[in-house]
C-alpha cells in the first residue's frame, strides 16, 4: 500500500478543557499497519487521539494513510467529552483532506451551538497537515485586550507583555499565493488583536505595501484603519514598523499627515521596551528601519534619533535577521526587537530554531522585545503561503502551551501569517 505522511492537529479553542477523547477509524484498509509493540508505527487516530486536552492546547500527531484509499476514504470519528459533562460529542474527519486540499471549511459542533469545527490544510517540506479547530462560532473581539491588561496589571511595561504580530501585515489583497500573507484588512487585524505590524512600502503610483513583486494594501487605507481603530478604542496602542524602498520621505510625510496627534511624540526617543504600557495609551508608535536614517542626520547614527518630537522613532534589530547573531546597538534609546526568522519551509527546523533563539535571547524585562517568528518561507517548489501558515499555525497552541508550562523565557511578539481572532486570543492568553 502506498502511504502518505500526514499530520493531524486537533486544536482545542473551545473555552473548556477536554476531559477525554478517542477516535474510531472507518476502514482499517485505508491506514498503515499498527504494531502495538512499536509506538513509531501507531500512526492512526484510534491509537493516538486519546487522553485529555486542555483549553488552548493542541494534539499534533502523525497519521499514516493510504495515498490511494478505497471508496470509504480515510474517515474517522472523534469523540470528545468536556469537563463536567458525561455525554461525548462526536464528529467525523477525513484525513485525506490533508493532501486533497479542498479548502477551509466550517461545520456546526454537535450538541453545542456556541461552538464550531473549523478545518484548514497545511503543508511543509515533510508532510501534509490537517488542522481541526474546536472553537467559538462567534469570533472573539480582542479590540481592548491591552486596556484590560493594564487594568489588571497596573504599571506593566512593554517588555512584560506578549502580543500578536502581523507578518507582512499589508499583504491582504487576495491574489498571488506566493505573496499574500494575511486574509484580514488592517482594521480587522486590529480587532482580532494584533498590535505589531510589519509594513513594507514602495511607490507604485500610490504608496503601497508589497511582497514578492506583488502589491498589497495602500498606505493611506492602512493608516485610515489605524486612525479609525484608535479613535474607537482610545486606550489601546498600535506599533507600526516601517521598511521603505526609495520612498522614505513620502512615507514619513503621509504618516505625520494622517496620524497627527495619534503619534507618540517625545522630546527624545525613549527605550520603548522599558516604558509602562500606559505611557503609550491611545497612541501609534511609528518606528522606522535604518533606511530612513539619512533623512534625519545625527551626531550618532547608532541608532539615528529620527524625529521623536514629530512621532517618528528609530527601529533597531537586536538580532541579525539571517544569522540570528545578537546585534545590540550602541545605545538603547530606540524601539529594539530581536527578530530573526528561520527562512525554511520545514516546520521541525523552524520550531527548533525559534525555541533555541527564545531560550538564548528571549524573556520579559529586557532592553528590547523578543519576536517569536512562527512563519515558514515559501521556496523551491512550495510557495503557497496559505498552506505554509496552515502547517505552522495548527501547531502554535501546542508550542505556546509548552512555553507557558515551563519556567523559561516568554516572547514579547508572536509573529504569524493569517492572523485571526481565535489565534490572537491564544497569544493574548500568554499574558495570564
Amino acid at each position: 500500500m502506498y502511504t502518505e505522511y500526514t499530520i493531524l492537529c486537533l486544536v482545542n479553542f473551545s473555552g473548556s478543557n477536554i476531559a477525554s477523547m478517542s477516535a474510531a477509524v472507518a476502514d482499517n484498509d485505508n491506514w498503515d499497519s499498527v504494531d502495538p509493540q512499536d509506538p513509531n508505527k501507531m500512526n492512526r487516530p484510534d491509537y493516538n487521539v486519546t487522553g485529555a486536552l486542555a483549553d488552548g492546547n493542541a494534539l499534533c500527531v502523525r497519521e499514516e494513510i493510504a495515498k490511494y484509499p478505497n471508496g470509504n476514504g480515510c474517515w474517522f470519528t472523534v469523540s470528545v467529552t468536556f469537563d463536567g459533562e458525561q455525554t461525548p460529542h462526536q464528529f467525523k474527519i477525513n484525513q485525506s483532506d490533508a493532501y486533497k486540499q479542498p479548502g477551509d471549511s466550517t461545520t456546526a459542533f454537535p450538541g453545542n451551538a456556541q461552538l464550531e469545527v473549523f478545518q484548514t490544510q497545511g503543508e511543509d517540506s515533510d508532510a501534509y497537515t490537517l488542522a481541526v479547530y474546536i472553537r467559538p462560532a462567534k469570533a472573539p473581539d480582542n479590540s481592548i485586550w491591552m486596556t484590560n491588561l493594564k487594568a489588571a496589571h497596573l504599571g506593566i511595561k512593554v517588555n512584560e507583555i506578549t502580543m500578536p504580530g502581523s507578518h507582512d501585515a499589508g499583504m491582504y489583497i487576495q491574489g498571488n499565493e506566493q505573496a499574500v500573507t494575511q486574509s484580514l484588512s488592517i482594521g480587522a487585524q486590529l480587532e482580532a488583536g494584533s498590535r505589531y505590524f510589519d509594513l513594507r512600502v514602495y511607490r507604485s503610483g500610490d504608496l503601497k505595501t508589497y511582497h514578492g513583486n506583488t502589491d498589497g494594501g495602500t498606505l493611506s487605507s492602512i493608516l485610515t484603519d489605524v486612525s479609525d481603530f484608535l479613535t474607537a478604542n482610545s486606550s489601546e496602542t498600535v506599533i507600526l514598523k516601517f521598511r521603505a524602498y526609495y520612498c522614505e520621505s513620502d512615507v514619513v510625510a503621509m504618516v505625520k499627515s494622517m496620524l497627527g496627534n495619534l503619534l507618540y511624540k517625545s522630546t527624545t526617543t525613549p527605550n520603548f521596551a522599558q516604558l509602562p504600557l500606559s505611557a503609550l495609551t491611545g497612541k501609534v508608535v511609528a518606528v522606522c528601519s535604518r533606511t530612513f536614517a539619512p533623512l534625519f542626520p545625527a551626531a550618532s547614527p547608532d541608532p539615528a534619533p529620527m524625529d521623536p518630537s514629530e512621532g517618528i522613532h528609530p527601529y533597531w534589530d537586536y538580532g541579525n535577521e539571517d544569522t540570528g547573531q545578537a546585534t545590540p546597538p550602541g545605545r538603547t534609546e530606540c524601539f529594539g526587537v530581536y527578530d530573526s526568522y528561520t527562512n525554511v519551509k520545514n516546520f521541525a527546523t523552524m520550531t527548533a530554531d525559534q525555541h533555541n533563539k527564545l531560550a538564548a535571547h528571549g524573556g520579559y524585562g529586557q532592553d528590547y522585545l523578543f519576536l517569536f517568528s512562527w512563519t515558514l518561507t515559501g521556496k523551491a517548489g512550495l510557495f503557497d503561503l496559505h498552506l505554509l501558515s496552515g502547517a505552522a499555525n495548527g501547531q502554535m497552541a501546542k508550542a505556546l502551551t509548552g512555553i507557558q508550562t515551563q519556567t523559561g523565557p516568554r516572547p514579547n511578539i508572536v509573529y504569524i501569517d493569517q492572523i485571526d481572532p481565535w489565534l490572537c486570543s491564544r497569544i493574548i492568553a500568554m499574558n495570564s
